[in-house]
C-alpha cells in the first residue's frame, strides 16, 4: 500500500506512453497486413493459395500461443518495473528482429520449397510467437495502471491514436518506396525497398517500446497468492461456455479479418488493376481524419452512455 501512495498519480505521462506502446504494435503490424502478402507473390512468387493457407494455419496456432501467453504473463511473478511491462523490454528487440527476418530478399533466386518454408518459419515466428508475447501484456497493463474506468477509457483511446500514427507512416509514405513504374508504365513492387523499409520499421517500433515502458507506471498490485489455480483445460472450456467472451471473440476476427483484407486486397487493386499506387496513399490518408476526429469525444460518449452502447452504435454505421 505504501509503495502504491509513493507512485505518481495516473496523467497525461500514461496515456502518452502507452499511446506509444500501440505506435510500436502496428508499425510492424500494419506493414505486415498491407505489404507482406505482396512481397510473397510478387517478389518471392509464391502461389497466393499457398500464402492465404498459411495466414489460416497462423491464425489456428494464435488460438493457442495467445491463451498460452496470457497463462504466462498471468503466473509470472512481478518484477521490478511491475508484472507486464517487464515483457516491452524482454521481447522488444525479438519482435523487431523477427519482423526484419520476413522481408528478406536473399531468398528469392532459391528452391521454391526453400521460399516456402521460409515464409512459414518466419511469418509464425514473428506473429505466432514474438508479437503475442508483447502484445498480450501491452494490452494487459491497462488493468494495472489505475484502477479507475475513466483512466481505463482514456488509455483505450489513446491506444487507438496511438494505431493512427503507423497508419499514416506505413499507409501513406511506405507505398512512395515499396512499388516503382516500369519503363512501359506498369506499376510493380520495389524488391529491393522491402529489406530497407523493413528495418526502419523494426528499429523504430523497438524504440517506441522502450518510451512505453519509461513512460507508463503500474499502479495496482497484484497478488499472485491469492489467485486461484486454473488449469489450461479449464481455460478452454471457459472460452467456449462464456457467451460474452464468444461474442467478443467472434466480433475481434470479423473486424480483424475484414481490416486485413480490405488493406491487402487494396494493394493489388490499385496497382494491377488502375495502375495508381498513388491512389492508395490518398485513400489510406483519407481514413486518417475521421479517425483522428473522433478521437477526443470517445471518453465522455462511453462516460454518459457506456462502452458497450457506444460500441454498437458505432459498429452499426
Amino acid at each position: 500500500m505504501n509503495k502504491q501512495l509513493s507512485l505518481r498519480p495516473f496523467g497525461v505521462k500514461d496515456k502518452v506512453g502507452y499511446m506509444f506502446g500501440n505506435v510500436a504494435n502496428d508499425l510492424t503490424f500494419i506493414m505486415a497486413s498491407m505489404f507482406l502478402t505482396v512481397f510473397y507473390t510478387d517478389v518471392l512468387h509464391i502461389n497466393a493459395a499457398l500464402v492465404g493457407a498459411m495466414f489460416l494455419i497462423a491464425r489456428i496456432v494464435d488460438a493457442f500461443t495467445d491463451t498460452a501467453m496470457g497463462r504466462i504473463a498471468d503466473k509470472v511473478k512481478a518484477g521490478k518495473g511491475g508484472k507486464f511491462k517487464p515483457w516491452l523490454v524482454r521481447m522488444c528487440g525479438p519482435v523487431a528482429l523477427a519482423s526484419f527476418l520476413m522481408y528478406q530478399t536473399a531468398v528469392v533466386n532459391t528452391e521454391m520449397w526453400v521460399r516456402i518454408v521460409y515464409m512459414f518459419v518466419t511469418y509464425l515466428l514473428w506473429g505466432s510467437v514474438c508479437y503475442t508475447a508483447i502484445n498480450i501484456p501491452y494490452g494487459s497493463m491497462a488493468s494495472v495502471m489505475s484502477a479507475e474506468a475513466d483512466d481505463r477509457a482514456a488509455l483505450s483511446t489513446f491506444r487507438g491514436v496511438g494505431s493512427l500514427i503507423p497508419q499514416v507512416l506505413v499507409g501513406v509514405v511506405m507505398p512512395m518506396f515499396l512499388y516503382t513504374t516500369l519503363d512501359d508504365g506498369t506499376k510493380v513492387a520495389n524488391a529491393g525497398a522491402f529489406p530497407i523499409v523493413a528495418l526502419i520499421l523494426a528499429v523504430a517500433s523497438a524504440g517506441c517500446y522502450l518510451i512505453c515502458y519509461k513512460m507508463c507506471t503500474e499502479r495496482i498490485p497484484v497478488d499472485d497468492s491469492k489467485k486461484e489455480r486454473v488449469t489450461f483445460g479449464q481455460t478452454v472450456k471457459a472460452l467456449f461456455s462464456n457467451r460474452a467472451l464468444i461474442g467478443i471473440v467472434i466480433v475481434y476476427i470479423s473486424f480483424l479479418g475484414a481490416q486485413m483484407l480490405n488493406q491487402t486486397i487494396n494493394n493489388y487493386i490499385f496497382k494491377d488493376y488502375f495502375n495508381n499506387t498513388m491512389g492508395l496513399t490518398i485513400i489510406n490518408a483519407a481514413g486518417f481524419v475521421p479517425a483522428l476526429a473522433l478521437a477526443p469525444p470517445a471518453v465522455p460518449l462511453s462516460r454518459k452512455f457506456g462502452k458497450k452502447e457506444v460500441g454498437i452504435v458505432a459498429a452499426s454505421m
